[in-house]
């Protein structure tokens, strides 16, 4: 018997807000831990006992290869979630990301209802193999000019035809999840790496075919392993593959005087065959000392080589061509430190780089490090291509979460009464622009909607956004906003308000003191933080939303820097100081 590991990441918003949660951890044999997320929503690792490594090397082994666990988060303001058949392998450590959304507020009362999110995990399939009813030879004729890296991609639930859901995650995410899906971690690097290539250059054979929508279809890829790869919705994925595709999830495969990625059709070999690669032959091979690119071409001919794409245009900013680190500077490390600098508004683990200069030094370095480890990147202190594009992907996410309020409709226009009038396709005005504005609001917590441009016409992106919030809400799928859609855009909206932390929040009535619990603690804890950055005799606290003994002295020191009663109690002076001097050090 060996032992595996287990961390959980409770975040909302596409990353952008990390989310304080208890979360237990039950083991199939009923003893389980408790735990709480830290400032950038992530657990302590727990320790979990898994069959031995070398069983999930043998093809013919029938039995168990890994162990499984039951994992439950709650969290103030957020749905709770119950997620069954976490996989834990020997010697891995197993990362659940958690995508926390928010309680459900009925408009006009602000009543909170709270219907339990229940994922569960099926076994892992190495037998799934690649899209045995679409080979190669029937692909369609590319209709995009250039191959390249999507920020997010569409996942539809089912086959084709098939009514379910749609989910949309970002391209690193996909390819996480696909391989976890579908191989096991303990695998030689090199025979993972192969069987990674294969699922990269699949998906973006999909992309620059336009395979789905150019035949009406609005996704971009299934989780039928009839047509495409195994995606598996809310599972747990592994440290060392997301180490993996976060350095190589731009590379494809292509073959000579082809400029499409190949489509990689592949099986495992064992229980179904096909005429490309195997993947339980990659491990044979991976033992024997190939490479990937020599596993690939094992399987799929000479004349098969390996091509990094660029990003899509407009999906992130532009990597400067080579890494950064100490000693750097110019631009680029300029654009570093200020993604840095707005990231630890919403992550103030992340200590400060300082004066944006644009000069690498130990302090940038430091802050790097500290995202590296946040987000289960090679905690080097160098920003390489993965390090760039992550900060940029979290960069865009938490500006997109700020920018809500700045789509040109104010908060009391959004809090008046729900519009009586039913919108659909053609209409256009001041109640389409309103419509936008809370679709694109419930767009930043739930990955099965779309964000869209705020227009104020009522066009294919909106009809298509609103049959998918219908979707969600158990509504008729139509693409109408009636009045049913209106009221539950609302409480979405309300929810949304709800949940996201403020960006100048007033006071809740009550002083905050020894003793106090809840999110206005929480809240205070993590300001404190960001300031403790700047005034460093303000001491880090656990952000737990307990008022004990370390945020007393933190409130203390903080009220004597800035001349107030040092009594330790956050009364309406103190909450209002925490508030400005957490808003001016913040700005840039």
């Amino acid at each position: 018997m060996g032992k595996g590991y287990i961390k959980v990441e409770v975040r909302a918003a596409n990353e952008a807000l990390p989310v304080l949660a208890g979360v237990r951890v039950e083991r199939s044999d009923g003893t389980y831990t408790d735990l709480v997320t830290n400032a950038s929503g992530v657990t302590e690792a727990v320790e979990i006992d898994a069959p031995d490594a070398s069983l999930s090397l043998e093809p013919e082994y029938e039995g168990e290869v890994y162990s499984t666990c039951t994992v439950y988060v709650e969290a103030e303001r957020y749905r709770s979630v119950r997620i069954t058949g976490v996989q834990v392998f020997d010697g891995i450590t197993s990362i659940l990301p958690v995508v926390a959304e928010p309680l459900y507020i009925t408009a006009g009362t602000g009543t909170q209802y709270n219907t339990p999110v229940s994922i569960e995990i099926p076994a892992n399939r190495v037998d799934a193999g690649s899209g045995q009813e679409t080979p190669s030879e029937g692909v369609a004729p590319a209709i995009l000019d250039i191959v390249a890296i999507p920020e997010s991609v569409r996942v539809h639930l089912g086959r084709p035809t098939e009514s379910a859901e749609n989910v949309t995650v970002s391209f690193t995410h996909y390819i996480k999840n696909v391989c976890c899906s579908e191989i096991y971690p303990t695998w030689p690097e090199s025979a993972l790496r192969a069987n990674i290539y294969c699922q990269i250059s699949l998906v973006l054979n999909r992309f620059f075919t336009e395979w789905y929508p150019s035949r009406g279809y609005a996704f971009d890829i299934t989780n039928s392993t009839s047509f495409d790869q195994y995606f598996v919705y809310g599972r747990n994925i592994y440290d060392n593959v997301s180490e993996i595709v976060d350095s190589i999830f731009s590379t494809y495969i292509r073959k000579s005087n082809f400029i499409e990625p190949f489509y990689a059709e592949y099986c495992n070999g064992t229980t179904a065959t096909c005429p490309g690669l195997k993947q339980w032959g990659t491990v044979t091979l991976a033992n024997e000392g190939y490479s990937p690119i020599q596993i690939l071409r094992y399987y799929y001919g000479d004349e098969v080589s390996l091509y990094v794409a660029p990003l899509a245009e407009g999906a992130q900013s532009s990597y400067p061509g080579a890494a950064l680190s100490v000693g750097s500077s110019g631009t680029a490390v300029a654009v570093v430190q200020t993604q840095l600098t707005r990231i630890r508004v919403n992550y103030p683990l992340i200590p400060s780089v300082g004066t944006i200069d644009g000069i690498f030094g130990s302090a940038t370095r430091a802050a790097v490090i500290q995202f590296q480890q946040t987000f289960n990147l090679t905690a080097d202190g160098i920003v390489g291509y993965a390090t760039w594009y992550k900060l940029s992907y979290i960069f865009a996410s938490v500006k997109k979460l700020a920018e809500l309020g700045s789509e040109g409709i104010t908060s009391p226009t959004v809090v008046s009464p729900q519009p009586n009038v039913t919108l659909r396709y053609g209409d256009y005005g001041e109640s389409v622009t309103l419509l936008q504005y809370l679709l694109n609001s419930a767009a930043a917590f739930y990955p099965e909607l779309m964000n869209i441009t705020v227009d104020g016409v009522y066009g294919t992106m909106t009809q298509e956004a609103v049959t998918a919030f219908q979707t969600k809400r158990g509504l008729t799928a139509d693409g109408i906003a009636g009045p049913r859609t209106w009221t539950q855009l609302y409480e979405t909206y309300y929810a949304y308000m709800n949940s996201a932390t403020p960006l100048n929040p007033q006071y809740p009535g009550t002083a905050l003191r020894s003793g106090s619990t809840g999110s206005n603690v929480s809240l205070m804890q993590r300001y404190l933080n960001v300031i403790g950055s700047y005034f460093t005799s303000i001491p880090q606290l656990s952000i737990d939303g307990i008022f004990g003994t370390a945020t007393r002295n933190a409130v203390v020191v903080f009220q004597g820097l800035f001349g107030l009663t040092t009594d330790g109690v956050i009364g309406t002076q103190t909450w209002n100081r925490i508030v400005a001097v957490y808003q001016s050090v913040t700005q840039f």
